[in-house]
């Protein structure tokens, strides 16, 4: 079951239950103010590159195998609802932070007098942060 409740008095266990239906922290500050918090994390397992048989390691030490992707990601954002003038306007901001070990990139290249071939290799590391800003005004005619 699915909750759009909305709240405007602040009650622990509406919180708590809100967290549970939704699965991620939702605050409603009040009716027209939220806050919410996210954390997530995936993978992409390991292999080995096609097309010859499995050699031991990666290609940094001759290998043709490649290591788990794994990332872990953060986000929290709000969203304020009001009247700019006459005017429904709303703002809605997040910021985010991802961090990605062992990415797998496809590399590709022709080996001379051969055809293009692809490979799977592991870049150390990756990050990406960000900020996400939204801005909404109906103008009333």
């Amino acid at each position: 079951m699915a909750s759009t409740t909305t709240c405007s008095v602040l009650h622990q266990n509406q919180i708590l239950l809100i967290v549970l239906i939704t699965r991620h922290p939702l605050i409603l500050l009040s009716s027209r103010f939220q806050v919410y918090g996210k954390v997530g994390s995936s993978f992409r397992s390991d292999g080995f590159n096609v097309g010859s048989a499995p050699v031991p390691g990666t290609a940094a030490t001759g290998g043709n195998g490649f290591f788990p992707e794994s990332t872990t990601a953060f986000e929290l954002g709000g969203k304020v609802e009001g009247h700019l003038g006459n005017a429904p306007a709303r703002v809605t901001i997040a910021i985010f932070d991802q961090d990605v070990k062992n990415v797998q990139r496809a590399v590709y290249f022709t080996p001379p007098g051969g055809v293009l071939a692809g490979f799977t290799v592991n870049v150390p590391r990756s990050r990406v942060r960000g900020l996400d800003f939204e801005g909404y005004i109906n103008p009333v005619t």
